[in-house]
């Protein structure tokens, strides 16, 4: 088996985010490899996280997500949101292949939150993609300024006080280990 090869975060991508992931987040544990975890992401646009490495696909890793587009990005963040979940205990695998079994991964519908706003209640009542879909817009509403990439950003500026309403306990603080979806999630409605 061949491993493609890996790179830490840079300065300023740690810089991006930090103000969303503050100390919830060890940083030095992040990996970013570009290429293929087992070949998989070699066959497709998608990038996947495992444990504390981010995969992306070659042609559309970055080597400083800090420089890229909004849509890229929120794509980054999205899979940090996993590492996070990942470095609170949340198996990533395992509720990745549930939601993939119960189809959730055919039109996209394990990420599909909207309809819950302003309806949940708690942020682990979300799936792990609803979770990174969530977070990442709310990175967008919140701390970018917009460079057009990002088609969704009026709704997501629109969405901001549910977002932040649903977000609470995260903002208020990211190291708690029970913001992770709880037992059960990855059986919740999808779309």
């Amino acid at each position: 088996m061949r491993f493609a090869p890996r790179r830490t975060l840079t300065d300023s991508e740690i810089a991006l985010v930090r103000p969303l992931f503050r100390d919830g987040l060890d940083y030095a544990l992040i990996r970013i490899q570009s290429g293929g975890w087992l070949g998989l992401p070699h066959l497709t646009r998608a990038a996947l996280a495992h444990g504390n490495t981010l995969v992306f696909p070659p042609r559309l890793v970055h080597h400083d997500f800090a420089l890229a587009d909004d849509a890229t990005k929120l794509w980054f963040v999205h899979e940090l949101v996993h590492a996070w979940q990942w470095q609170r205990g949340f198996r990533l695998w395992r509720h990745g292949v549930r939601l993939a079994l119960r189809g959730g991964y055919r039109q996209q519908l394990a990420y599909r939150y909207q309809h819950l706003l302003p309806h949940a209640e708690r942020f682990c009542e979300l799936n792990m993609e609803q979770q990174a879909d969530l977070i990442a817009h709310y990175f967008d509403a919140a701390f970018l300024h917009g460079d057009g990439s990002v088609h969704d950003r009026a709704r997501h500026l629109q969405q901001l006080p549910h977002y932040r309403a649903l977000l609470a306990e995260f903002l208020h603080d990211p190291c708690n280990l029970a913001l992770v979806p709880a037992h059960g999630t990855h059986r919740a409605p999808l779309g």
